[in-house]
């Protein structure tokens, strides 16, 4: 296994898949109305992270490439970061998350 940010992997693109995979089955969440419904979970809580911090974004890899685990975050201060402004749902800052599929 190795890490590596996401910035710096070739086919970033195609771990995406795994990725949403681990954030679903270790999300407290599992239950959702619609896909936008259940998309917009994931925008909200994993998405920012991929879209504006890719180098704060960390992937553990396994050898043939797949992703099996992942830390999102921000480098920079979540206060002071304009990309990590309060979500209108609750208001709060999001910090740093992680996680990894258990095999």
């Amino acid at each position: 296994m190795k890490i590596q940010r996401a910035d710096e992997i070739a086919d970033f693109a195609g771990c995406l898949g795994d990725i949403d995979d681990i954030f679903f089955t270790s999300s407290a969440r599992h239950a959702f109305s619609s896909q936008e419904e259940k998309q917009a979970f994931r925008d909200m809580s994993l998405g920012r992270y991929i879209e504006k911090h890719r180098s704060s974004f960390f992937v553990a890899l396994n050898d043939a490439g797949g992703a099996v685990g992942y830390l999102a975050g921000c480098l920079e201060n979540p206060l002071t970061n304009t990309g990590l402004e309060q979500t209108p749902v609750d208001n709060s800052v999001r910090l740093p998350i992680f996680a990894f599929r258990v095999a």
